[in-house]
């Protein structure tokens, strides 16, 4: 080694205390050479190393200061991975940093001492410098030199390291390594390095089965091994109290073949994946047992998880199939039996074990209303039955009860403590056969507003009844666990709030007219001595009051003319604005409309004079019924019928008067707060009337002389408009908001309450 730093001709000295050394802050990156000369500088040790091959940069950040002691030992483990390390060199005093790979050959070997006295060495810790890498010669007490090294050599690195024996009679051996794993090292020895015969209590943490069953397989294996070899192996073996491993009581030379037979139990089982469908009870209450019973940590639901705690496999996986109410289990044998054990001891529960109340609160929609739906929806097979595969019974249609027709709380079939308070159902109704397998068959189809109360299905032994109770908007359902689980799904499925749409119906009616009328009247007067003659056409044209423009000329003794022209224009607008609130899915309808009575005459008996009596009444106005359904995005299928009708004239004896009645009927989609046209009506009438002279009026161009025309057109349009606006949130904001409009323009008070400011003092 070349000295190149002061460090290298600095004598040896005893290293100070380190302990009153002061604190060091180094900084972040620093080159190999110059932590090696602050190391030598601080500690007063000689230091020798070649500068060319420390010129490489490291980096130690520590969050505060250092003592001497501990950038010693940090520039001990930089120079490692760098492959360089300090060694103490025989016949110096120094440290000398050499290569790693060569430090085993030149580090100095350390005086003999005994296991003991370098294991309390060790516990004391680090009280002064030591080289990177140390070679010591060990005394063992009662492990054997060979034992020693099958023991050390793994604690030790793979390449640069030595352990060897020195002299075999004597158990002395020898090892060299990092000065850690040095350390490492000597604390197992000297844990090992106990007397052949003593009995040695160890754990031994199993990785694969559970502490249980891996003691009935030690239990065999080591009866067929004790059989073969023709001695018992001394030692046995308890269960630990944490659950996941085994404790080890045996002696210390035979506690390699107790690990191996260990070992030989302790191995994964394989595993296996089965489909369970249990009859009785619901899907996810027999996932919860199953998790409670295997042990597992891992999630039902869709995926599943490994099991975290040791003893149970982690590749143990659980889906819960909702479609098919079954369980896909990934698992090993051993679990497979216990889970079918406990299904098949769920499937063996007797019939009056197996059915509880449970009860709905229904929120958001009549409870009759849901009866009706859950009636259709079971009747078509939704909610499957618990019925085993090949039961030729349900195949061919169930069998059913009829309860009779009870009144108050004890209603056949259910338990009256089990109602809620104010329950009175009534209203028993007869459920027909099943027509398939498998599905449970409800009540026939009931007068429309009368209320139902009460359902139930039976097929064979299975049963599910429901029991509506209207005052508290409750149901109550009596069955199978596993009914009862599918039944409350679809509860929560229907049982939802709808949305509100605002309709707005715009009902215009516009009117115009255009007539033309045109007219001239001749008159002749011709006096031939004592006689007169008079020639005139006669249309009226001299009748006082009449509209328009009109004009005479008139030649007394020869002749007169009348004209008149006159035009008449008209327009007229007649609009209708009703509005109404309806839930999502119903049906609103608004009527404004005038009854028109009239009379009926018959002739009763023999009498031939008639007798006239009220007949009825005739309505004629505005009729609107809507059905509104909000599609995706916001958009409504809107199902509507406008009608607006009126009376035409009066009416004749006891007939009514005739009525006119324009309506529209259809089904459209409307986009969300837009005002749109859905439907109209247009008729236009045009006439042309002539009155004129025979023949002189049918001239060409003359001829309108000698007539009176008019020509009329006129147009009437009836027109619907629907705007739509969706109104949702629970907190019915929108619902507010317009409703404060409409309250402010008719000067009424919202009721809500209004912030004021208030003065206090």
């Amino acid at each position: 080694m070349k000295p190149t730093s002061p460090a290298a001709a600095t004598p040896a000295v005893t290293a100070p205390s380190l302990a009153a050394q002061p604190a060091l802050r180094i900084p972040g990156t620093i080159e190999l050479a110059r932590l090696v000369d602050l190391c030598a500088a601080r500690l007063g040790i000689s230091i020798d190393y070649d500068a060319a091959a420390l010129k490489q940069t490291v980096t130690w950040r520590t969050p505060g200061t250092a003592t001497d002691l501990q950038v010693w030992e940090a520039t001990n483990r930089l120079l490692a991975q760098k492959t360089f390390t300090t060694v103490r060199m025989s016949g110096s005093d120094g440290y000398t940093v050499v290569k790693l790979d060569e430090a085993a050959k030149a580090a100095m070997c350390e005086p003999q001492a005994s296991i003991r006295e370098v294991a309390e060495q060790v516990k004391a810790g680090v009280t002064k410098p030591r080289p990177g890498f140390r070679c010591i010669a060990i005394r063992l007490e009662h492990l054997s030199s060979r034992d020693a090294l099958e023991i050390v050599k793994p604690a030790l690195r793979a390449q640069g390291s030595l352990a060897g024996t020195v002299a075999l009679s004597t158990g002395v051996i020898q090892i060299a390594d990092l000065s850690p794993r040095l350390d490492d090292a000597v604390l197992l020895l000297a844990a090992a390095d106990i007397p052949e015969n003593a009995t040695v209590i160890e754990e031994i943490t199993l990785q694969y089965i559970a502490p249980k069953q891996a003691m009935e397989q030690l239990t065999a294996l080591q009866g067929k091994r004790d059989t073969i070899a023709g001695e018992k192996l001394v030692g046995d073996v308890l269960t630990a109290s944490n659950g996941t491993s085994l404790t080890l009581v045996a002696p210390r030379r035979l506690l390699p073949q107790w690990k191996t037979l260990i070992g030989q139990i302790d191995k994964r089982e394989p595993v296996q994946t089965i489909t369970y469908t249990p009859r009785l009870f619901a899907v996810r209450d027999v996932a919860t047992l199953i998790t409670q019973i295997i042990g597992s940590s891992s999630g039902v639901g869709g995926g599943g998880g490994g099991a975290s705690t040791p003893g149970v496999d982690e590749r143990f996986k659980m889906i819960v199939e909702e479609p098919t109410a079954s369980l896909i289990i990934t698992a090993t044998n051993t679990q497979h039996e216990r889970i079918g054990e406990l299904i098949t001891r769920l499937d063996s529960v007797p019939m009056e074990a197996r059915r509880p109340v449970r009860t709905f609160v229904v929120r958001n929609r009549p409870v009759g209303e849901l009866i009706e739906v859950l009636d259709r929806m079971i009747r078509a097979g939704v909610l499957e039955s618990s019925l085993a595969d090949g039961d030729q019974g349900a195949a061919n249609g169930g069998t059913l009860t009829a309860p009779a027709a009870t009144s108050g709380a004890g209603t056949s079939g259910i338990n009256p403590a089990a109602l809620p308070v104010g329950a009175n159902p009534t209203n028993t109704f007869t459920m027909p056969s099943g027509q398939r397998s498998g599905t449970s068959p409800l009540l026939q189809s009931t007068a429309k507003n009368a209320p139902i109360t009460r359902v139930e299905s039976r097929i064979n032994d299975s049963a599910i009844s429901l029991t509506a109770d209207e005052s508290t908007s409750t149901i109550i359902a009596i069955g199978e666990s596993r009914l009862l689980d599918q039944l409350a799904a679809l509860v929560k499925q229907l049982d939802v709030r709808q949305p509100q749409v605002m309709l707005e119906v715009m009902l215009v009616s516009l009117s115009e007219s255009d007539s033309v009328q045109l007219g001239l009247q001749l008159e002749k007067l011709n006096v031939d001595g004592s006689i007169s003659s008079r020639l005139t056409t006669l249309f009226g044209l001299a009748t006082a009051a009449s509209a328009g423009v009109s004009g005479t000329v008139i030649s007394p003794g020869d002749f007169s003319v009348i004209a008149r022209a006159v035009q008449t224009v008209s327009a007229g607008r007649t609009g209708s604005f009703p509005s109404v609130l309806v839930s999502n899915n119903q049906r609103a309808s608004f009527n404004g409309v005038t009854q028109q009575p009239f009379a009926s005459s018959f002739t009763a008996g023999n009498s031939s004079t008639p007798t006239t009596t009220f007949g009825g009444t005739l309505d004629a106005g505005t009729q609107i019924s809507v059905r509104p359904q909000i599609a995706e995005g916001d958009q409504l299928l809107l199902e509507y019928n406008v009608s607006i009708s009126s009376f035409v004239g009066a009416g004749t004896g006891t007939l009514p008067p005739a009525r006119q009645v324009n309506s529209v009927t259809s089904q459209a989609t409307i986009p969300d707060g837009y005002a749109v046209i859905v439907g109209g009506l247009e008729v236009n009438t045009e006439g042309t009337n002539a009155t004129q002279v025979p023949l002189l009026g049918s001239i060409p161009v003359i001829g309108n002389a000698f007539k009176d025309q008019s020509i009329t057109s006129s147009k009437t349009r009836f027109l619907v408009f629907i705007r739509a606006n969706v109104i949702r949130g629970t907190t019915m904001e929108g619902l507010r908001h317009v409703s404060q409009e409409q309250l402010k323009s008719v000067k009424v008070p919202s009721g809500w309450p209004e912030n004021e400011p208030q003065l206090i003092r």
